[in-house]
This record gives C-alpha cells, sequence and structure tokens, in this order.
C-alpha cells in the first residue's frame, strides 16, 4: 500500500501541475483506479477557460508499467468544442514522458491556433532546447494528429522585441514581464494602448510564423488614427502559411515521434469530470 500511495502522490501532483486541477472526484477516480490495479484506465475531464466561451473536453491515458508496476500518465487526448460549428471542433493527442508535457491551457491555446513557447526534450537526443510549438492544421499523421511545427531560437522571432514597438500602457512595474509570459503560454491577452492622452482596447496574440504580433481591429485601427501607422503588425493567423515551410529554415522543425515538453499550470474557470 505504501508504494500505492507514493504513485497516487506523483500521479495527483503531476496532474495539478498539468493544469487539470485537485478536485476530489477526479483524484478519488484516479484512487480507485490505481489501487484496483487496472493495467490501463481513462478518466474524463472537461474545463472552460475565462477568455473563451469554448469547452476543452479530455481524456487522459493511464497505464500500469509491467516492469515497476507503477501506473504512468502517458498522454491525453484534447477536443475544443466549438458549438457554433461543431465541423470546426478540434482534436489532438498529447503525450507526456517522465512527467514532462504540455498543460491543459497550452493544449486548449495550441488548439485555438495559437504558439505556446516551451522547454523541450528531444526524442532522439535527450538533449533540452527552447522552441514555440504551432498546430498545422493543414496536415495530419498516421496517428490522425496535426503536425507540431516547432520554431527554435534560430527562426528569429524575438517577442520582447515586438512588444517594444506598441505603445502598451502598464500599470504594474512588472506588466512587460507578465505580459511576455502569458503571450509565450499562447494566451489571448487583453492590453490597453496609450499615445498623446488617448487610449483604446483590445487582445494581442504571439504571431510565430510570420514573426509578428496580431492586433485586433480596435488596436489596429487606433495606432493607425492617433500615431498614423499603417498596419505593420500582422493580421495573418498563424495557419494561414502558404505552402511548406522550406528545408532551409533551420529554426523551423516538425515534430519529432514522442516529443516531450515540460509541464506548467493554466487557470481554470469551470471544470467537470464524467
Amino acid at each position: 500500500m505504501e508504494n500505492e500511495k507514493s504513485n497516487l502522490e506523483v500521479l495527483s501532483d503531476l496532474l495539478k501541475y498539468q493544469g487539470f486541477g485537485e478536485e476530489p472526484k477526479l483524484l478519488n477516480a484516479l484512487k480507485e483506479n490505481v489501487v484496483s490495479g487496472r493495467k490501463e484506465f481513462t478518466l474524463q475531464h472537461e474545463a472552460q477557460f475565462k477568455e473563451q466561451d469554448k469547452l476543452i473536453n479530455a481524456v487522459l491515458h493511464f497505464r500500469k508499467s509491467d516492469q515497476t508496476g507503477m501506473v504512468y500518465f502517458n498522454k491525453f487526448d484534447a477536443t475544443v468544442e466549438n458549438p457554433k460549428d461543431p465541423e470546426k471542433s478540434r482534436s489532438h493527442t498529447f503525450y507526456i514522458s517522465k512527467g514532462i508535457g504540455v498543460t491543459l491551457k497550452e493544449a486548449f491555446n495550441l488548439l485555438e491556433g495559437r504558439a505556446v513557447r516551451r522547454d523541450m526534450i528531444g526524442a532522439e537526443t535527450q538533449q533540452k532546447y527552447n522552441a514555440w510549438l504551432l498546430l498545422d492544421f493543414r496536415e495530419k499523421d498516421a496517428h490522425n494528429n496535426y503536425k507540431m511545427d516547432r520554431f527554435t531560437e534560430g527562426y528569429g522571432f524575438n517577442l520582447k522585441e515586438k512588444l517594444a514597438e506598441l505603445p502598451i500602457k502598464f500599470q504594474y512595474e512588472d506588466g512587460p514581464s507578465r505580459l511576455l509570459k502569458n503571450l509565450e503560454k499562447g494566451n489571448l491577452v487583453t492590453v490597453t494602448y496609450s499615445h498623446d492622452g488617448h487610449t483604446a482596447e483590445g487582445t494581442i496574440s504571439a504571431n510565430v510564423r510570420y514573426k509578428n504580433i496580431n492586433e485586433s481591429k480596435s488596436l489596429r485601427e487606433f495606432r493607425k488614427e492617433h500615431m498614423g501607422q499603417e498596419n505593420t503588425v500582422s493580421t495573418k493567423k498563424e495557419n494561414d502559411a502558404p505552402g511548406k515551410q522550406k528545408k532551409t529554415n533551420k529554426g523551423n522543425k516538425k515534430e519529432e515521434p514522442g516529443e516531450k515538453v515540460p509541464e506548467g499550470v493554466g487557470e481554470v474557470k469551470k471544470t467537470r469530470h464524467k
């Protein structure tokens, strides 16, 4: 029982840091399956994040090792529902290895077409490197997953420099660093532009493929009207890129099977378990 308790603690902590929360119903279902000795089992989870009304449904996959007898959280199948147009709902399987994988909130952002910046471990080299992740909705692999593009430092996108070009008004001293972290997590962030006594509110997100920042219409119009700037910031979506990336572009890589990505924590508005 001591081994099972330790296993449960590790799994419970992992679910927390992967953004699945600490709700008793989910943890009780986990405990029941681990104690029962089942070799494989799944748990279901549903969440809604603050900035949008869309739901993300996840099926969590667990498997007991034949060698160690320990239960491991190996992957989760995530689906973002689009109630207005069900045909536009998207699904993808995110793998976890040795406790390292994208969080539920990051999975949501990726399925919404936004890029996420993470430390990663190469499946073959086992070496850590940093990259932006972006799902390519134009192409699927043999497992019915979207292709995952990875943009490393060599790609030449500097988010901090791009943010410095915008007239963003910050209320707190740590505002710039907090904004940077939020955008790197793939979040759609509300900001305020300020210039010569005029202000406007809107949303921005990182547009890694085009090495730029997406702005909502209100922010683009503000810069044009009050600063005399045309749309120097990209309005193209991440997945609008024509054709494939050239093989000579060393900063852009395709996801290797079993790619490993470290965890983080997403903020959940509502959660439901089945």
